[in-house]
């Protein structure tokens, strides 16, 4: 299929990393930046942030064990493996320095990943996001997301939508909006992928 004008056209690849064979994207050319999803998060939820830095920039977006395209041993993850995923993707990208974006859970794979390889990362941005899993409020919040996970899809969702999101923009977005989001997310999911993410965990 030919690209229309304007449209950016991704490289798509894959490595090897531990038990997993990573899917990874490229779009645009330049000096890299790294985006890394959220939970339950896909490319398209950066919107047009990866077509607008892909003018002026190698962007790379991978989807982590437990997300997208991505497959694995099924075992469970922790920060520490799924920083180690990004890492590899960008060496697989011959990518040697880049800057770093983390959005929720993607912002404490950025976290991990930054501070134990200082010497790959250029600059960290991390949005919406958290350090480590373990503090009190974050486990209980976490084990929370997993029960709803595994009972109660839709209701998952909404507190997803409403721990990640401002009064102001729910307010903005309106509860019909969020409904047809929720009702059209539900299908696409990885959902067995998500309940395996453990951020509170180390290995």
């Amino acid at each position: 299929m030919m690209a229309s004008k304007g449209e950016l056209v991704a490289r798509t690849s894959a490595v090897n990393v531990d038990d997993a064979r990573v899917a990874y994207r490229l779009h645009g050319q330049g000096p890299a930046v790294v985006l890394v999803n959220g939970t339950a998060a896909l490319d398209t939820h950066w919107g047009p942030v990866v077509a607008e830095l892909g003018k002026q920039r190698t962007v790379i977006s991978l989807d982590y064990s437990g997300s997208g395209d991505t497959t694995n041993d099924g075992n469970s993850l922790c920060l520490q493996k799924l920083a180690r995923q990004v890492k590899e993707v960008a060496a697989a990208a011959d990518v040697d320095r880049f800057d770093l974006v983390g959005h929720s859970l993607g912002a404490a794979i950025a976290i991990e990943l930054a501070a134990t390889s200082p010497d790959l990362v250029r600059s960290l941005i991390v949005v919406a996001g958290f350090s480590w899993g373990a503090e009190a409020r974050l486990k209980l919040q976490f084990e929370l997301w997993l029960d709803l996970l595994r009972t109660n899809r839709e209701a998952f969702l909404k507190l997803l939508l409403l721990s990640g999101l401002t009064p102001t923009f729910v307010s903005m977005l309106g509860t019909s909006a969020i409904q047809d989001m929720i009702k059209a997310y539900v299908p696409l999911a990885n959902w067995e992928g998500i309940a395996r993410h453990e951020p509170h965990a180390r290995n």
